[in-house]
């Protein structure tokens, strides 16, 4: 078994959210009633709409990148937000985990 199993740049864009279009972000980022069942266990707005995109970026991923609250465009952001609040308030996941 080789020591190393993805490349430097293979590693890289494994760790990149690719551009998503209008029609993935319906399909892969659209909260079932359960899924808002399950982020409204969570204490406080950023920890919620935060949790609701991991739960998507998974479901699209089949993965959880380690800089994805950076890397994560503002218009999923605004998408799962509005699913999770009436109105956007978060348009950045920067202060998550802080």
């Amino acid at each position: 078994m080789p020591l190393t199993f993805l490349t430097n740049q293979e590693r890289k864009l494994y760790e990149q959210i690719p551009m998503i279009d209008e029609v993935e972000m319906r399909q892969h980022f659209y909260l079932t009633q359960s899924n808002k069942i399950f982020i409204s266990t969570f204490n406080g707005a950023l920890n919620r709409i935060s949790v609701a995109v991991q739960l998507c970026l998974l479901r699209y991923l089949g993965y959880v990148p380690n800089n994805w609250n950076v890397e994560v465009d503002e218009s999923i952001i605004e998408f799962v937000a509005q699913q999770v609040y009436d109105k956007s308030q978060y348009n950045s996941l920067h202060g998550y985990g802080k």
